[in-house]
């Protein structure tokens, strides 16, 4: 066996965050990226928590960030 058959390929952090809303009901998705455009009103902290509660894993706070920067309709 290889070294790299022994090692996990890291996965992109916002693809995996962006494949994690996509599978959210279309209510829920809608209700992320409204919260994700208003950084004035949610906090990434807290929108991390809470989507760490409801079942992302294998991202951190700091790919959150990135991610809702690039929003269209993102209001920093």
């Amino acid at each position: 066996m290889g070294v790299l058959d022994e090692l996990t390929p890291k996965r992109n952090q916002i693809v995996i965050l962006h494949e994690w809303l996509e599978a959210q009901p279309k209510k829920d998705r809608e209700e992320w990226l409204e919260a994700l455009r208003k950084p004035d009103v949610y906090p990434t902290a807290a929108i991390f928590r809470l989507m760490v509660k409801r079942g992302l894993e294998g991202v951190e706070e700091n790919a959150v960030i990135r991610y809702r920067r690039k929003l269209p309709g993102y209001v920093s």
